[in-house]
């Protein structure tokens, strides 16, 4: 059964619309589309780029997201809340340019500015930017690149409070085949984050700043190929975070053991990541709560027919918090996405998640000692346009419901959102194509 290729462009548009928090993620195992492997996206982008001076490849796009209104913007659990309006603006580009057939450096920068229209504190310019450079030769693969991001946006799901984030990114990786379809690999990254909410309007004041960190993790393992569609990768992990403020409390360490399957067709595609984490303090006489506990991440997309796509997914992660006795939460979260292509122009889509984000370390509430816990539901709907084939337009509706068992601090958030994606160059880049 062939798919076309605007449903599925379009799909993602309608996957990537919301804001997306902060993560506390080293490695990005998590993944909420269709993703292309490194090779592939590399031979798309020189196929398909529009724009060509010579080899070099240049592929503009302008993203107008967050487009609407969100009637909770300060996450307040009690008492009137906040609303406002909100759009952004991200002019972007693309460029790939080829040294000879197997080196080349992709690049890209995204300006971007945010706008509120009563809380002005929130408005602001930010950018996005990266470059990387890749040698793919016959055997090995050898890579090192670099991203910087200064964006307004939430901490995590923790907390609904907005901070202005400086984050910048270095990494190298390798890897060797040295069977017909094993290879050998490895990565090592360093990650440094800034937050600073000093200026903004937040229940508790200025906090974010607690999660100022440089975390370091490295990752090798080996990845059996049984084709171009199917992939099984086992690795171990090290990590280790230092923060700025409370290291003593926050500084952490550990290792792990990660296991994931890929497999990519036409009708149906499956990403699933599997494994064991554990970390415990930097300092004997730190309070960090040592963990042992399982991680996952799972994303199927599947086309149950020509024009109707059943995607599920969700995660089990841990995420620092801004609570010295309770620094960090297991943040776990199950879903289920149903599109529906009417026509050729038109997604409609809904979508509903269930999760909890869980705090390891019981504190007293009254008389009793509970371990805090938010449970929180979403349920959202979405409305997708192919205006042209480099135009897409997604509207979603989303309802977030946290359930404390801290009575008083449940909180519910409205966010109305709009994107539009005006591709000048390749469609897969502007509509959020990621790259494990």
């Amino acid at each position: 059964m062939k798919i076309p290729g605007g449903l599925r462009a379009a799909i993602v548009i309608l996957a990537l619309t919301p804001h997306q928090p902060v993560t506390a993620q080293l490695f990005g195992d998590t993944v909420s589309a269709r993703t292309l492997q490194l090779p592939d996206q590399v031979k798309q982008e020189r196929e398909e780029a529009r724009f060509r001076l010579g080899a070099v490849r240049l592929m503009p796009y302008l993203n107008l997201r967050d487009i609407g209104y969100n009637n909770n913007v300060l996450g307040t659990y009690s008492g009137e809340k906040v609303a406002d309006y909100t759009a952004t603006v991200a002019p972007g580009a693309r460029i790939l340019v080829p040294f000879g057939q197997k080196v080349v450096l992709r690049a890209g920068a995204e300006p971007s500015y945010y706008w509120w229209r009563d809380l002005t504190y929130l408005r602001g310019w930010g950018f996005n930017g990266d470059g990387q450079v890749l040698a793919l030769l016959n055997r090995v693969t050898i890579g090192a690149g670099g991203r910087y991001a200064d964006t307004i946006q939430l901490v995590n799901s923790g907390s609904n409070s907005w901070t202005h984030q400086k984050q910048s990114t270095g990494d190298a990786a390798l890897e060797m085949e040295f069977l017909k379809r094993l290879s050998a690999f490895g990565t090592y990254r360093v990650v440094q984050t800034r937050l600073d909410d000093s200026g903004f309007a937040q229940p508790g004041g200025a906090q974010s700043q607690l999660l100022d960190r440089t975390e370091y993790g490295a990752r090798a393992g080996l990845r059996y190929r049984v084709d171009s569609g199917l992939s099984v990768r086992l690795m171990g992990q090290w990590s280790r975070a230092q923060f700025v403020n409370e290291p003593i409390a926050r500084n952490d360490e550990g290792v792990g053991a990660v296991a994931t399957v890929r497999y990519d067709r036409e009708r149906l595609y499956v990403d699933l990541s599997g494994g064991y984490q554990q970390a415990k303090g930097a300092y004997e006489q730190g309070s960090f709560p040592e963990y042992r506990t399982g991680t996952y991440s799972y994303f199927v997309s599947y086309f149950i027919a020509r024009k109707v796509e059943v995607q599920v997914s969700g995660w089990r992660r841990p995420q620092y918090s801004y609570y010295t006795q309770n620094p960090y939460f297991f943040e776990t979260r199950n879903g289920v996405m149903l599109n529906f292509g009417l026509g050729y122009r038109v997604i409609l889509g809904g979508s509903l998640s269930v999760g909890t984000n869980a705090y390891p370390v019981a504190v007293w509430n009254g008389t009793a000692l509970l371990s805090p816990q938010d449970d929180v539901v979403s349920v959202g709907g979405t409305l997708g346009f192919n205006l042209s084939p480099t135009t897409k337009l997604a509207v979603t509706v989303r309802n977030d419901q946290y359930t404390s068992n801290f009575p008083g601090q449940g909180r519910s958030v409205l966010t109305v959102a709009g994107g539009l994606n005006w591709n000048f160059g390749m469609l897969q880049v502007g509509a959020g194509v990621q790259t494990r």
